[in-house]
């Protein structure tokens, strides 16, 4: 690891060691796993004092960048998202409605971005997920199998901050999709929603391509309606 700070922008000492940490791990030079060096060493790397880089490190550990783990040192951690989630109190039953309102707007707008440039290959590969969706399958199968559709066509947007909207979302999704796609007819229903939004891809019509991602959603809260989870 290289260490080295850029005081180009004047910051307050707490900041700086916030942004410090934050600009290595978007630049790749700090990677989740990897142990920062003792406190007066990154103290010195960043120019600031001891007691303003153990503020910006707890600045930083609430956010889930750091893992302060006392005894051993301070490790860069990847828990932003799941921070997000707890912050929002997503995982409270009634928001659900909000996360649905929330994918209304990133998956119609990302099918749009996604309709012009996807390739038929690509479209091949999301078909093998859905093909995945069919009662008999391993429900962690399934599930898998329907995160992996949307984070590809999500993905396919390019769009760093969609990717990790997405990202948020589907970490409150998971114990969600475990329970209601043990429902036949709702694994069934997944299937089908899939199956058009692909074929809506294959014609490469953008107005078809929303149209089946909302149809998905909309189905999606009615059965959410139904069993009384917004």
């Amino acid at each position: 690891m290289t260490l080295a700070m850029n005081t180009t922008t004047r910051l307050g000492a707490v900041d700086q060691v916030v942004a410090f940490v934050k600009g290595g791990i978007q630049s790749g030079d700090l990677k989740v796993g990897e142990k920062l060096p003792n406190e007066a060493e990154l103290a010195s790397v960043i120019g600031v004092g001891r007691s303003s880089l153990r503020e910006g490190m707890r600045i930083l550990n609430a956010y889930g960048l750091v893992d302060i783990r006392q005894g051993d040192g301070t490790y860069i951690d990847n828990k932003s998202e799941e921070k997000f989630i707890e912050i929002l109190n997503l995982q409270t039953t009634g928001n659900y409605q909000y996360l649905m309102e929330l994918r209304r707007v990133i998956e119609t707008g990302s099918i749009a971005l996604v309709c012009p440039k996807i390739s038929d290959a690509e479209i091949d590969e999301l078909q093998d997920l859905v093909d995945v969706l069919v009662p008999g399958n391993d429900i962690v199968r399934c599930v898998d199998a329907d995160r992996a559709f949307h984070t590809k066509l999500i993905e396919k947007t390019g769009n760093p901050l969609i990717i990790s909207l997405n990202n948020m979302i589907y970490q409150n999704r998971m114990s969600l999709l475990l329970t209601i796609l043990t429902d036949k007819k709702i694994l069934a229903d997944a299937r089908t929603a899939h199956q058009a939004i692909l074929d809506a891809l294959r014609t490469r019509d953008v107005s078809k391509c929303i149209e089946a991602v909302t149809k998905h959603l909309d189905t999606t809260m009615v059965h959410l309606d139904n069993m009384d989870l917004v």
